[in-house]
């Protein structure tokens, strides 16, 4: 038996070197887990052989005279140096209290590391390693190996075959770095801040209770993490993340990837490329973003921002004052009951907001729009939008297109652009502007202001003082009760003004024009209009008559009944409107219709509208006329 120092031995005595022969390490800090072994297998022309590296030397020794020995070295610290041989190696293969250095061989070795920071290196095989007590370095090697970090934890790595690293007795002050190596492996952290890989293969991993960093990498990887501030990045493949922590941070990158955080911190979940679907926690303010992809976003109850970015998304805001962030993409977005702030992008997206005071953005693109019954403000794009606003005081702007807006009860702002628009306001005084285009609009009860640009609109207004302004255009208006004012523009237009006392501006064009009970005041316009009066439309009150204040010779009145001939309309004058009124009734009694009388500088119309021969039922105020501007012929 004889004895080398490394330090001084060459390669001439690792030739002669046998296996009854000792190794021994002389210098201060050598230890069996700072050595480094190499197995050299055989060729056609040489034995396997065995490289020993320490402190910038190397020698190469027979394998058969160092495998399998617990002797081989001698270092200052009384650490062991373990070689394994070509079968299973067992048994005697444990460290002691020191930095010891165990390698398996070509079997499925068991390998025990002690209490020291010991280096355990599996090789071929189907392995078992436990690290022992110390801050331990293992390698697993080839082989599907079973690795067990002691509670000094530290270095882990699979390597090749399907490795489980189990890194669960490792204390909340201890550190480890656990790596899967290739294969589908399985690693699990212990108690402290780890750093988990999973490098390639579909692997499974598992934080422990510390701020753990866990990186899935190439993969189909199943990530659950619990404890602090945990951080997860999935990385290329189909990844499943589920994580509990004060403050979560999930990444899932290339993929399709499913994460999910559970706990009650303030989480940040981006999907990466691939369809993801991600799920925040019920507690905390959450960060969503779906990033590339088709992706599913949910958030929790407190005041969430999701984006889905490029991509088909859908949101789910859920309860709290959320930001809702669509994307370019056909979205579907729904918001809780918070106060949510919703951008849709570009595309032709679906958006359901919930009850809350929310502002909606849906861009370009043909939009469904449905708020809860909150104060919203809804904005939409160029596209054919359908806008349902429900209750509150909401102010609603499409772009251009052919575009459906529905609002409830509430004191509605509502503007569109160009297009084929259909606008009901609901009740309450809303503010209506239409752009140019054949627009429907219809107003509830409420004072309420409308205006239409160019285009044959068709306007219904409810109960109530409306303003209303149409374009050019062949529109049809119709006033409920209130005093209205009515204008409109060029065009051929049908205006019936409801009850009230209205005032009505038509524009150039044969307008057809209603006035409807009340004291109206009239103005037709160029063009040959006809004024309706129903019978006791006007009445025959002394100032509370109706005025057409531009009659043309081209106008003509309709007044329920019959047409005038030359024996039911006679002409006549009075000094003022009483006289004429008798003058009218005496007239009427004997048969005849319409009387037209001069009075000052205006004509007045009485008829016989209820058909009776009685009195007049009603009178119309030619403003600034004479009878050489009205004839039979005038009254249809």
């Amino acid at each position: 038996m004889a004895s080398y120092i490394w330090e001084t031995m060459t390669q001439a005595n690792a030739d002669a070197f046998t296996s009854n022969d000792v190794i021994v390490f002389t210098t201060a800090g050598a230890t069996g887990a700072a050595t480094v072994v190499q197995f050299v297998p055989a060729t056609a022309t040489t034995p396997a052989s065995v490289s020993i590296s320490f402190g910038g030397k190397s020698l190469s020794f027979d394998a058969a005279d160092v495998q399998g020995r617990t002797n081989l070295a001698v270092y200052p610290d009384g650490s062991v140096l373990y070689v394994g041989s070509t079968g299973p190696d067992n048994g005697a293969t444990s460290g002691g209290e020191n930095s010891d250095g165990m390698y398996g061989g070509n079997g499925n070795d068991t390998l025990g590391g002690g209490n020291g920071a010991d280096l355990l290196h599996g090789n071929l095989g189907d392995d078992s390693l436990n690290g022992g007590g110390g801050a331990d370095s293992i390698y697993g090697g080839q082989g599907d190996d079973d690795i067990v970090m002691g509670a000094g934890g530290f270095f882990g790595h699979g390597n090749l075959g399907d490795d489980s690293l189990d890194g669960s007795a490792g204390s909340a002050t201890t550190v480890q770095w656990l790596y899967g190596g290739q294969g589908n492996d399985t690693v699990v952290g212990g108690a402290g801040a780890d750093l988990l890989f999973g490098n390639m293969g579909n692997d499974s991993i598992g934080g422990g209770g510390g701020n753990d960093q866990i990186f899935g990498e190439d993969g189909n990887d199943t990530v659950t993490a619990n404890g602090g501030t945990v951080v997860v990045s999935g990385g290329n493949g189909a990844d499943s993340i589920t994580a509990t922590g004060a403050a979560v941070n999930l990444q899932g990158n290339i993929g399709d990837d499913t994460l999910v955080a559970t706990g009650a911190g303030n989480d940040i979940l981006v999907g990466g490329q691939g369809n993801d679907i991600l799920t925040a926690s019920t507690g905390g303010n959450e960060y969503l973003n779906g990033n590339l992809g088709d992706d599913t976003l949910t958030g929790g109850s407190g005041n969430d921002q999701l984006y889905g970015e490029a991509g088909a998304d859908s949101l789910v805001g859920g309860d709290g004052n959320n930001t809702l962030i669509g994307g370019d993409g056909s979205d579907s977005i729904t918001g809780g009951t918070g106060n949510d702030s919703v951008s849709g992008g570009n595309g032709s997206d679906v958006i359901v907001a919930g009850d809350g005071v929310n502002t909606i953005d849906a861009g370009e693109g043909n939009n469904s729009i449905t708020a809860g019954s909150g104060s919203d403000v809804i904005t939409a794009g160029a596209g054919n939008d359908t806008v349902v606003a429900n209750n509150g005081n909401n102010s609603v702007s499409v772009g251009d297109g052919a575009n459906s807006v529905t609002a409830g009860t509430g004191n509605d702002t509502i503007t569109s652009g160009s297009g084929n628009d259909t606008i009901d306001a609901g009740n309450g005084n809303n503010v209506i502007s239409a752009g140019d285009g054949a627009n429907s609009i219809t107003a509830g009860t409420g004072n309420d202001n409308i205006t239409s640009g160019s285009g044959n609109d068709t306007i219904l207004s409810g109960t109530g003082a409306d303003t209303i302004d149409a374009g050019d255009g062949a529109n049809s208006i119709t006033a409920d009760a209130g005093n209205d004012v009515i204008t409109t523009g060029s065009g051929a237009d049908v205006i019936l003004g409801g009850d009230g006392n209205d005032v009505i501006n038509s524009g150039a064009g044969n307008d057809v024009i209603t006035g409807g009970l009340g004291k109206d005041v009239i103005t037709g316009g160029a063009g040959a209009d006809t004024f309706i009066f129903g019978n006791g439309d006007s009445g025959v009150t002394a100032g509370g008559i109706d005025q057409i204040r531009d009659w043309e010779a081209t106008d003509r009145l309709d007044f329920a009944g019959a047409a005038a001939t030359g024996t039911t309309y006679v002409e006549t004058s009075a000094a003022d409107y009483d006289a004429a009124k008798t003058t009218a009734d005496g007239l009427i009694g004997t048969g005849i219709d319409y009387v037209a009388v001069q009075v000052g500088s205006d004509v007045v119309i009485f008829t016989d509208s209820a058909g009776n021969n009685g009195t007049a039922e009603d009178a119309v105020v030619l403003v600034g006329r004479t009878l050489a501007d009205i004839d039979s012929s005038n009254i249809v």
